[in-house]
Formats: C-alpha cells, structure tokens, sequence
C-alpha cells in the first residue's frame, strides 16, 4: 500500500512538472527532439559547412599571378591581352543634359585620376584570376568615392547564405588576422569571367597550362645545367699520354703523380681557353664537342610543349612571337578571334566601373537614368579594309539621317522623334526649317501612309 502512495506521489509530481509545458487549449510541447533521419544529420552538416570551395585548389589564386611574373609565355599572354584590351572607356549619362555629361566628365576624370593604371589593374585581374575584385569606397561625409580598393582575389571566400527563402553567395575578405570579414554588396562588386555550376568563384584562365609551365620550368633548369657545364660552344676533351713509372716509385706514389698531373693540365687548360688560344705539344690530343651540333628532336619536344602553354592560355603560338608554319592570313584570322575574345575580359570591369562612377556621380547629386560605356576602337591589322569598312557605315549612317529628315518634311514624324532616332535627347528646334522641303528629298522616292502605318515601297540612292 505505500509502495502504491509513493508511486502515486511521483506520478503527481511528474504531473505537475508536465503541466508547466502544456497549454489547456492545446497539445504539450515536446521536451526532446524526434529521432532525425540520416538525410537529415548530412544537411545540417552541411548547412555547418557553409563555406562555399572551388573545385580545383585555391591556392590557385596565388600561385598563377606569380607564375605569370616569372613564366616567359604567361607573363607575354598577360602583356599582350591588356595592352590590346585597354582601349580606353569613355562614360556617357543616358538621361542627362549635355551640359550635366560635360560636368559629370570632368568628376569621372578626376576620380580615375586618383587611381593611375586602375584600369590596366583590373584587366590584369580578370586575365589571371578570372575575376575582377573591387570596393568602391564613399567618403565619410558620402559626398562621393574616395577610394577604389582592388580585393585581391585570392582573399576572397564565398558562404552560402539564405535570405528570404532563397540561397546566395555572400562574399567574405579573408584578412591578415585571419578571420573573414563581410564585404558589403552595396560597395563591392565581384564579377568572376567564368564559372562553375553552383559555384561563384571565378576560374583561372591559366589553369590549364600550370602542367605544360612545370615541363617547360625542368626544360629550362635541365638548359642551365648544361651551359653551366659545357658552355655554350660545347666542351673540350683533352687526351694526354701517360707518363711512365719512376724507378722505384710504388703504386700509391705513381697514382698520386698522375692525378697532379692532370690537375695542372686542368688549371692550365683553363687559364689558356679565357684567352682565347690553346698550344701545347704534340702529346695531348685535343677534341672539341658541342651540344648543340644536332637539337632536333629537342627543339621538337620544345614545340610542342610551348603550344601545350599556349593552348592552356587560350592564346595562339603566333600571337606570342612563334612563326610555327604560320602565314599572314592565318595571322590576321587568329588576331581577329583574338579582339573579338577581348569582349569577355573587357566585360567584368566594364560593369564594375559603371557600377562605381554610377554611386561617385549619384553622390555627388547628379540624375540620370542610367549610365552606359563604351571602349575605344580596336587595333586592326588590315587598316585598308577597316577604312572601306568605315567609309561604307558612313554612308549608310548618311542614308539614314537623310531618310529621317525626308519623314519630318513629309510630316510622317516630328523632330523630337527624328532627334531620337539619331541619338539626341530633343530636338533643338521646334518647326522644321523652310530648306526642309518634300520636294528637295533624294532618299526616299516614295512612301504610302495607310492605316496599318507607315510602308516603305522603294529608296533611291
């Protein structure tokens, strides 16, 4: 019977103790998770490790821009794609008045003044990283930028990160502490030029020739090797008779002659080959031997692992110097390719700079819509056919201007429609002039207005 009083006084207690999680008008709140399935356990793990890797070693971000300083063919491919890639980048305001666009020149220039070589900077980035990394930085008064800070790309980490139901990539800056600090995405910008599936980080361009560069790095080695034991016109091999035995001299003694012998021959030989001339009697045989007399099957094995570079550089032999059976019209082709690839490059800082001059400008008070770029003309190899290319687009450029103005004298549109269509804001008249005529048009020979809008039947030259 007491046993029964006290197992009725704990389960009393326990009561008690369950009523404090329990609500009246609901169910009891569990005090102990489920039991969770293994699916479970691997996706808080890996929600845990968060931290975002490349697939190939990160490490990669430090190595090859120290590649590229010491690596013949990387640091040409790297010269090359930015002195050609950096036509200069002009910044014009949609929206904006030309008097705003000739003010706002003047601050673009003076904030890249502040930052000599920036541009050329970034495009080294891209071409070696594979990524562009930059803070756009405001001052503290937020009166425009102070400081555009280039990120080196191989201190940046990426975390995955939910944020209103979707996942992001939330860029990190891994500092000399080594902890990672949050970059701002309203500042900074990250623009990789390639990239993996579910991956941020951008890939090295070079990645691919790092094998070819270590084969060509031991060429190299093995190369000095050999001119600092041979030299470079080959080595001499000098055969002297050897002299006799002394009566009465032993063995060990004769040995020990011998071998001073010929380290006098040696010091001797040496001293006469600085100068230039060799003599001596006519006991030592002389032999001259060169080790680079038949280089053939070197020179072969050389090819092809420069090209092996080459092709991990994405960048053609000619294009570094190599005349491999190369011809001028193969040239001109693969220059071509070579602009039209410099549109990628150009592309990460492109964005990032309007990103930057887009906040200086909007700081400073200036309203516009949007701002666009745009990089100077190419380099050409064949500056005839440009030309004819140039005079055929001003022609046609001609032809359109005179058919805009042949529809404003037939009153088919209005000026402001004609001033866009040519690329102004507004007109800056409001009548057409008397010289703008229907009669005096040469351009179009005749246009039909019906209901389903405006038919050009035929243009005359």
């Amino acid at each position: 019977m007491r046993h029964n009083q006290g197992k009725t006084s704990k389960m009393g207690i326990w009561n008690d103790i369950k009523s404090l999680f329990t609500r009246p008008d609901g169910p009891p709140i569990a005090l102990t998770e489920r039991d969770k399935p293994l699916r479970e356990h691997t996706a808080e793990v890996r929600r845990f490790l968060d931290g975002v890797d490349p697939s190939f070693p990160i490490e990669f971000y430090e190595l090859i821009p120290k590649l590229v300083l010491v690596t013949p063919d990387l640091r040409q491919a790297t010269s090359r794609t930015i002195n050609l890639a950096n036509t200069g980048l002009t910044f014009r305001l949609v929206g904006a008045s030309k008097r705003m666009q000739e003010r706002a020149d003047i601050e673009i220039r003076n904030l890249l003044n502040n930052h000599p070589g920036l541009i050329n900077r970034l495009l080294r980035q891209v071409a070696t990283s594979g990524a562009l990394s930059m803070e756009a930085i405001p001052s503290v008064s937020l009166s425009g930028i102070e400081e555009l800070r280039i990120v080196p790309v191989r201190k940046i980490r990426f975390r995955r990160e939910v944020v209103d139901g979707r996942d992001r990539f939330a860029p990190y800056e891994v500092r000399a502490d080594g902890n990672w600090y949050e970059l701002n995405l309203a500042q900074y910008s990250y623009e990789a030029l390639e990239q993996e599936e579910e991956s941020p980080y951008g890939i090295p361009p070079y990645i691919s020739a790092l094998r070819s560069v270590n084969i060509q790095r031991a060429g190299v080695s093995n190369i000095e090797k050999i001119m600092r034991k041979f030299g470079l016109f080959g080595f001499l091999s000098l055969l002297k008779k050897r002299p006799k035995p002394r009566p009465g001299e032993d063995d060990q003694t004769y040995a020990a002659r011998l071998k001073r012998d010929l380290e006098q021959l040696r010091d001797t030989t040496n001293d006469r080959i600085r100068s230039g001339i060799i003599y001596s009697y006519d006991d030592i045989d002389v032999k001259h031997s060169t080790v680079s007399s038949d280089t053939r099957g070197f020179e072969q094995i050389w090819q092809t692992n420069e090209e092996q570079i080459a092709s991990g550089a994405d960048i053609d032999p000619a294009l570094l110097g190599r005349s491999y059976s190369t011809t001028e019209t193969y040239a001109t082709v693969v220059f071509a390719a070579f602009i039209s690839k410099l549109a990628n490059i150009r592309y990460p800082v492109e964005r990032a700079l309007k990103r930057a001059v887009d906040m200086h400008l909007r700081m400073l008070g200036y309203r516009f819509d949007r701002i666009s770029a745009e990089w100077g003309e190419d380099p050409s190899m064949n500056r005839e056919q440009d030309a004819n290319a140039d005079k055929a687009a001003a022609e046609t450029q001609e032809i359109r201007q005179r058919t805009i103005l042949a529809l404003v004298a037939a009153g088919i549109i209005d000026l402001d429609q004609a001033a866009r269509e040519l690329g102004y804001e507004k007109a800056a008249l409001r009548k057409p002039p008397a010289s703008l005529r229907v009669a005096d048009r040469k351009v179009i020979d005749l246009y039909d207005v019906k209901k389903n809008g405006l038919r050009r039947r035929a243009i005359a030259g």
